[in-house]
C-alpha cells in the first residue's frame, strides 16, 4: 500500500475505532481477495471486538494499494458513506449532467510504446541518457493497473514508426478492449508551428500524421472510444527560464560542446449520436510549442515520471483529464540547475471523462479484482 494511504488510517485511526463497522467488511474483503478465510479467521480471533479491529486496520496497511481502494468502496457499499468520505474525501462521485466512458471491462486497455534514444547520428541527435527509466516506469504503472495489453517497440525509423501506428490502429483486437493510450519517446522539433519527432535515421513525422490515424472515419476499431496520446518531445528549442541537478532535453539537435547539456454511460443503453471525425482523443504534449522538455539522465523524463508517480497514486478516484492537471502542478515545482522549467500542455478533442479505475473490472455483472503481480 502506498504511503500516503497508510498515512491516511493511521490520520484517521480514533475515528475508524471508534465508528467504523468492520465486522459488515471482513466477508466482503475475502470475496474481492484482499484477505484469506485463514487471515479473516486470524483477525477476529479474539472475543475482544476492539483488539480485532485494531488488528484490521493493522493488517490492511500490509495489503498492496487496491486494498485501499476496495475499503473505500465496501466502506460505501455497507453505507459507511461518511467514513469512506474521510478517507478519500476525492473519491469517484460521478456527475450525472457530464459524460463518460465505460471502461470497466476485463480487458481494459492497449498500450503502445514507441521510445527513441539511440540515434544513427549520434552528432546530431544524442543518446537520450534516462528513457529506458521511463520504459520501466510505464511498464510497471500499467502493469498494476491490470487488463493492459502493452505493445513496445524502441529506436525505429520514421518509417516503421509509421507502419507501427497503422498496424495498431487496424489491429481488430482492439475492439475487445475499453480504451487506447498511444506514448512516443523521441527527439523532436517543430517545422512550421508543427510538432515533429524524429525516426532513430533521422528523419521525421508530424504528430498529427499519427492522431489522424485514429480520427473516426479512419479508425473503426477504436471508433467511440477513448484514445489517449502522450507525447514525450521537444517541440523547439526554447527555453522556459524562471525570473542551475543535471538534466538533459529531447530537442533535436545536441547542444554545442561548450553548453551545459541538459460507450456513453455505465449502462447498456443505445443511444444514437452524429459521428465526428475530430473526437474521443486526448493528447498530452510533455512542453509547449516552440519549447524542449526536460529529461534527468537517472529518474528518466520529467513529464513521464510524474505521469507514472501520479497516475499510480490518483488514478483511482481522478479522470485522466484531471491527472493531467496534477501532473502540471508537479512539473511547476521543478526547476533546472540552467533554472529553466516546463510546461506541459494538452488538447481535449471531444474527450470525455474517462476514469480508469485501477485494479478491478465488471464480469458478468460483478465486480471483480485483478490477480496482479
Amino acid at each position: 500500500m502506498l504511503e500516503e494511504s497508510k498515512d491516511i488510517i493511521i490520520k484517521n485511526f480514533l475515528t475508524l475505532m471508534k465508528d467504523c463497522n468492520v465486522d459488515t467488511l471482513k466477508d466482503k474483503m475475502v470475496n474481492k481477495g484482499i484477505f484469506t478465510d485463514t487471515e479473516i479467521s486470524n483477525i477476529f480471533s479474539t472475543s475482544d471486538a476492539r483488539h480485532n479491529k485494531r488488528v484490521f486496520f493493522f493488517n490492511i496497511q500490509k495489503k498492496e494499494q487496491h486494498a485501499f481502494n476496495v475499503l473505500i468502496e465496501l466502506l460505501k457499499d455497507t453505507g459507511q458513506h461518511r467514513i469512506a468520505q474521510i478517507l478519500a474525501p476525492h473519491s469517484v462521485d460521478y456527475n450525472k449532467a457530464v459524460d463518460y466512458y465505460s471502461s470497466r471491462a476485463k480487458k481494459r486497455g492497449k498500450l503502445l510504446i514507441i521510445n527513441n534514444y539511440d540515434y544513427d547520428d549520434k552528432e546530431r541527435h544524442e543518446f537520450r541518457n534516462g528513457a529506458t527509466v521511463d520504459n520501466h516506469n510505464l511498464h510497471a504503472l500499467f502493469n498494476q493497473m491490470g487488463g493492459w495489453e502493452i505493445e513496445h517497440y524502441d529506436n525505429k525509423t520514421t518509417e516503421e514508426i509509421r507502419h507501427i501506428i497503422n498496424k495498431f490502429a487496424e489491429d481488430k483486437a482492439g475492439s475487445q478492449y475499453d480504451m487506447c493510450f498511444v506514448i512516443v519517446m523521441a527527439h523532436g522539433s517543430e517545422i512550421s508551428n508543427e510538432t515533429i519527432i524524429f525516426g532513430i535515421d533521422g528523419s521525421h513525422i508530424p504528430a498529427n500524421k499519427i492522431l489522424e490515424q485514429f480520427t473516426s472515419d479512419k479508425c473503426s476499431i477504436y471508433r467511440g472510444k477513448p484514445k489517449v496520446f502522450l507525447f514525450q518531445v521537444c517541440r523547439g528549442s526554447k527555453l522556459d527560464y524562471i525570473i542551475g541537478r543535471y538534466s538533459e532535453t529531447d530537442s533535436a539537435c545536441r547542444e554545442s560542446a561548450k553548453a551545459v547539456p541538459v460507450t456513453s454511460t455505465e449502462k447498456n443503453e443505445k443511444i444514437t449520436f452524429n459521428l465526428r471525425t475530430q473526437e474521443d482523443i486526448l493528447v498530452g504534449y510533455s512542453t509547449l510549442q516552440s519549447y524542449q522538455a526536460h529529461r534527468d539522465p537517472e529518474m528518466g523524463s520529467w513529464y513521464i515520471e510524474l505521469i507514472c508517480q501520479n497516475f499510480m497514486k490518483h488514478a483511482h478516484n481522478h479522470s485522466v483529464d484531471d491527472l493531467l492537471i496534477i501532473v502540471d502542478r508537479d512539473l511547476r515545482k521543478r526547476v533546472s540547475h540552467r533554472e529553466t522549467m516546463q510546461t506541459p500542455e494538452y488538447s481535449n478533442r471531444g474527450f470525455r471523462k474517462l476514469y480508469l479505475h485501477p485494479g478491478i473490472y465488471y464480469e458478468n455483472g460483478k465486480k471483480k479484482i485483478f490477480d496482479i503481480e
